[in-house]
């Protein structure tokens, strides 16, 4: 019997497919192999965790609850107290660069010349010198503290950011410099002075915070339910100054904001932002795109790739 047309193609299709395979297998099985091979690597590992990492040219900063590093190859161990630096590349232990921290690194930042390093956490000084949750040290040399930068927090920082000049700060705390700065404030990149402008208001524990990609936008995440007397449950996105709520959505960042809102831009001719909303009646994740234009806000809602609603508030 002659095969038909579709059966012919089929076959064709699924031999093609087989060769295709095949092919991959050998190309990719030894990397795989040498990928999860047994042997081990000359890398450096912490007895402990690491929570917050800063990345710099050719190094990683880290930050955590470890008091050493050991390197695998060798069984060298030296001491890092909760503070580390590591060649992004190789893997290996910075021996220079050792300042230290009397309790866990939560949040690293760095400043936008690259010279400094800003810490916060737990910690009540740094390499010796008295500092109550926030810190900067030098990323030259040793990473000696900059004492001419001095901040604190009354609570625990959980992250921050730095841009245009000013170190943005969220966690648990409600007050900075001795001012009241509930779970979000700033102080300025320069000397840890306070930002009296940027002060969001908001009601709970914060995790998560940075900056929209034009620098316009302060993007917030935690545990809260309100910004300012207003609901906006769980992300926020506020200017930096006067620290105004922009816009939220109903999930939980615990350790970035991309978690709760894929995406947020504010533009000079009108804001934009996108992201994952939660509807609340039919507990349905939806994505949203909102534009703001001087005559109110636009707000698209999507669900599957159809249009749910448009209006303007």
């Amino acid at each position: 019997m002659i095969p038909s047309k579709n059966h012919t193609a089929r076959r064709l299709r699924e031999t093609a497919v087989a060769v295709v395979a095949a092919i991959l297998l050998v190309a990719v099985a030894p990397a795989a192999m040498a990928d999860y091979s047994p042997v081990t690597r000359a890398t450096w590992v912490p007895n402990s965790g690491v929570h917050s990492v800063a990345v710099a040219g050719p190094y990683l900063y880290l930050g955590g609850t470890f008091t050493s590093w050991r390197n695998a190859s060798t069984g060298q161990v030296v001491t890092r107290t909760r503070l580390a630096r590591i060649n992004a590349i190789t893997g290996a232990l910075d021996l220079t660069w050792a300042p230290t921290a009397s309790d866990d690194v939560l949040a690293l930042a760095l400043s936008e010349d690259g010279t400094r390093l800003f810490l916060g956490g737990r910690f009540g000084s740094v390499s010796g010198v008295s500092r109550t949750r926030l810190a900067a040290v030098e990323t030259a040399g040793s990473g000696s503290l900059v004492t001419g930068w001095v901040a604190s927090a009354n609570g625990v920082p959980r992250a921050m950011f730095v841009k245009s000049g000013l170190l943005y700060v969220a966690g648990g705390f409600n007050g900075i410099n001795g001012s009241n700065r509930t779970y979000a404030g700033g102080v300025t990149e320069a000397t840890g002075a306070l930002d009296p402008s940027f002060r969001p208001d908001i009601s709970a524990y914060t995790y998560a915070a940075m900056a929209s990609p034009d620098g316009s936008t302060v993007l917030i995440g935690g545990q809260f339910l309100s910004v300012g007397g207003r609901a906006r449950p769980r992300t926020t996105a506020a200017s930096p100054a006067p620290g105004r709520s922009v816009r939220s959505s109903s999930m939980t960042p615990l350790a970035t904001l991309s978690i709760g809102n894929r995406a947020a831009d504010d533009r000079v001719a009108g804001s934009v932002l996108g992201g994952l909303d939660h509807d609340e009646l039919s507990h349905r994740n939806e994505l949203f795109i909102a534009q703001k234009t001087p005559a109110g806000r636009r707000q698209v809602r999507r669900h599957a790739g159809r249009d749910l609603e448009t209006h303007r508030r």
